[in-house]
C-alpha cells in the first residue's frame, strides 16, 4: 500500500485528511482528521526512526548498523528532529535541567527550605547564565 501524501502534488500545499475507510466492513468515516507528526516523515526517515528505536537510541549502534560515521548518524537524527519541529536539547539545557532536578531533590529530602529552593531556581533562569 502506498504511503499517504502530506503535500499536494500540484501546488505543494498541506493536505488535510477527510476520510478513513475500513476494507473489512466497508465503514467510511468522513471529517477533518489531524495527522501524527510521524506521518510527515519520509520513508527513509521512518526507517531510521524504527532502527533507532530498536537499538534503544544508541547512536553508536546506529553507526554500526548503517555503516556510516557518527557525525552522519547525528546529522540524520537532527534532520528528523527538524522535520518534526523538535529542538534538541543543548548540553547547556541538559545541565540546567540537572541543576533544577538537584535543587528539587534537596528540597524533597529536607536539605534546603522552600525559600532557598525558590531562590536557587530563580538564579537558574536561562537568561541569567553567564555567556
Amino acid at each position: 500500500m502506498p504511503r499517504s501524501f502530506h503535500k499536494c502534488p500540484a501546488c505543494s500545499g498541506d493536505l488535510v485528511e477527510t476520510s478513513v475507510y475500513c476494507p473489512t466492513c466497508s465503514l467510511e468515516i468522513k471529517g477533518e482528521f489531524t495527522r501524527s507528526k510521524l506521518a510527515l516523515l519520509s520513508a527513509e526517515q521512518e526507517e531510521f526512526v524504527l532502527k533507532f528505536l530498536s537499538v534503544r537510541g544508541s547512536l553508536k549502534e546506529m553507526e554500526r548498523i548503517l555503516g556510516v560515521s557518527y557525525p552522519t548518524v547525528r546529522a540524520r537524527l537532527d534532520e528528523i528532529l527538524r522535520s518534526l519541529d523538535i529542538m534538541p536539547l543543548t548540553s547547556e539545557d541538559a545541565e540546567l535541567l540537572d541543576q533544577r532536578k538537584a535543587i528539587l531533590d534537596d528540597l524533597e529530602a529536607g536539605r534546603i527550605s522552600a525559600q532557598e529552593a525558590a531562590e536557587l531556581l530563580r538564579g537558574l533562569r536561562v537568561g541569567d547564565r553567564d555567556e
